[in-house]
C-alpha cells in the first residue's frame, strides 16, 4: 500500500505505472529527477511534475539518453544545481545557458563527435568561469579537448575537472598550457585508457599539462604511456598527487624515459611539506622484470623525499614498497 501522505523529493521513471492521482500526490514536492530508461508515458509524467505540480527541479540525473521532452521542460526553469546527462548537444547547451546556478555537471559520450563542436566545447568551458560552479565530470569515447583543459587551468575559481577517456586517439600537439597561478584550490582527475603508441603519446600528450602545475589535487590514471603527460612539466605545486599506472609485463617505452618521468615527479616534491605523493604501479600480466629498483634508485637520486605511498602491485595483488628496500 502506498502512503499518500508522503511526498517524494526524488522521482524516477519507475513511477510511470502509477495512477494519475497517486502520481500527483507523490510528486508534488519533487526536487530531483533520476531517469533510468523508460520512454513510454513520459508526456503524462512530465506534465504532472512541471505543469500540474509546478515542481522546481534542482537535480537531474539521466542514466540513459535524456528524453527530449525533459530537456524542453528544463529549459523553462532556472533552478538546476546538478545536471548529469548523455549526448544531446544542442538542447544540453540551452539547459546549461538557462541555469546559471549549476554546481555540478556530468556529461557522457558514446561517440566522439560532440567534442569537436566548437559551440559545445565553449558551453562547457564557460562553466569554469561561473563563481558558483564546482565540478565538471566528463566520460568520453576517444577525444581529449585542449580548449576545455585550458579553460580549467585559467579559471579563477576552485573548480574540479574529472575527465575519463576511453580508446584515446592522441591529438595534435599544442603549445604548453597557461595557468592561473593565483588559484591554487583546483583539482584535476584524469584517466586515459587505450593509449597504444609511445612515440605518438610522447609527442602529443606532452603538452596537455602546463609546465608549472599549481593545484590542490592532481590524480592521473592510465597505462604506462600516461607518464608522457609529464614530459615537459618543470614544477608541480599541489597538496596531494596520485599517479596510478596499470601496465603489462614490462615497461613498454625506453627505461631512460621512464626514469626521466619519475625524476620530473620526484624533483617537484617539497621536502618541507607532509608526504603527499601516492605512486602506484600495477602489473596486470606476469612481470618479467622487477621494476621496483628503478623506482627506488630514481627516488634516492632525487633526494629520497618521504612519500605518502609508493608501491608496485604485481599479479595476484602482491605489493612491494619502497620502504622494504631501505
Amino acid at each position: 500500500m502506498i502512503d499518500l501522505n508522503i511526498s517524494l523529493k526524488i522521482v524516477t521513471d519507475y513511477l510511470l505505472e502509477l495512477d494519475h492521482e497517486i502520481l500527483i500526490k507523490l510528486t508534488q514536492s519533487a526536487e530531483a529527477i533520476h531517469w533510468i530508461r523508460s520512454y513510454t508515458g513520459i508526456e503524462k509524467f512530465f506534465k504532472i511534475i512541471f505543469i500540474e505540480n509546478e515542481c522546481r527541479i534542482i537535480s537531474c540525473i539521466c542514466e540513459a539518453n535524456p528524453p527530449s521532452l525533459l530537456l524542453d521542460y528544463l529549459q523553462q526553469q532556472c533552478d538546476l544545481k546538478i545536471l548529469d546527462v548523455r549526448e544531446d548537444a544542442e538542447k544540453f547547451q540551452e539547459v546549461v545557458k538557462r541555469h546559471k546556478n549549476l554546481e555540478v555537471v556530468s556529461v557522457r559520450f558514446e561517440t566522439y563527435r560532440y567534442m569537436y563542436i566548437n559551440d559545445f566545447i565553449q558551453c562547457l568551458s564557460e562553466l569554469m568561469y561561473r563563481p558558483c560552479f564546482q565540478q565538471l565530470n566528463i566520460k568520453d569515447h576517444s577525444s581529449f579537448n585542449v580548449s576545455l583543459l585550458s579553460a580549467f587551468f585559467l579559471s579563477p575559481y576552485p573548480v574540479t575537472l574529472r575527465w575519463e577517456v576511453y580508446d584515446l586517439t592522441c591529438p595534435v600537439p599544442v603549445p604548453p598550457l597557461a595557468i592561473n597561478t593565483e588559484q591554487e584550490s583546483k583539482s584535476l582527475d584524469v584517466a586515459l585508457h587505450g593509449l597504444k603508441s609511445y612515440r605518438i603519446c610522447e609527442s602529443s600528450l606532452s603538452s596537455f599539462l602546463p609546465e608549472y602545475i599549481v593545484l590542490k589535487s592532481l590524480k592521473i590514471r592510465g597505462n604506462d604511456y600516461t607518464l608522457c603527460l609529464f614530459s615537459k612539466v618543470k614544477s608541480i605545486k599541489v597538496d596531494e598527487i596520485t599517479i596510478s599506472i596499470d601496465t603489462c609485463n614490462i615497461i613498454s617505452f625506453p627505461s631512460s624515459r621512464y626514469k626521466s618521468f619519475l625524476e620530473i615527479i620526484f624533483n617537484s616534491l617539497s621536502p618541507t611539506k607532509l608526504p603527499y605523493l601516492q605512486l602506484i604501479v600495477k602489473y596486470s600480466g606476469y612481470a618479467k622484470d622487477d621494476h621496483l629498483p628503478i623506482l627506488y634508485d630514481t627516488w634516492k637520486r632525487c633526494g629520497a623525499i618521504k612519500l605518502k605511498k609508493a608501491v608496485i602491485v604485481e599479479k595476484y595483488g602482491q605489493e612491494k614498497y619502497l620502504e622494504e628496500m631501505m
